[in-house]
């Protein structure tokens, strides 16, 4: 995908490389994958995982924009990640109530 092949992308990300699709020049994926890519997500709700998957897919859409010109497709790729916010926002809280509980 990337220079950083060596790195085993997340597992969310290598599904949703599986749901795209090509349509000419463009990398594209459906609203369907979208919604399968947001229920996938939630599993990691709640889990360190969830960071790791986000951080994945992030990536995958800059790739998706700036190295195929796939704008559509990196867009559907963040809706995904959009939908993570809450859980994302929970995870940052829990981890400063620890921390601040460790002082």
């Amino acid at each position: 995908m990337t220079g950083d092949q060596d790195k085993i992308a997340h597992p969310i990300v290598e599904k949703a490389i599986k749901m795209a699709y090509e349509d000419g020049d463009s990398i594209l994926f459906d609203d369907y994958a979208v919604e399968q890519l947001q229920d996938l997500l939630r599993e990691y709700f709640g889990t360190q995982e969830l960071v790791e998957a986000v951080e994945g897919l992030l990536t995958l859409a800059c790739f998706l924009d700036v190295e195929k010109g796939s704008h559509s497709a990196s867009q559907k790729i963040l809706k995904v990640v959009e939908s993570a916010t809450e859980a994302i926002e929970a995870l940052a809280n829990e981890k400063k109530r620890h921390k601040n509980s460790d002082d």
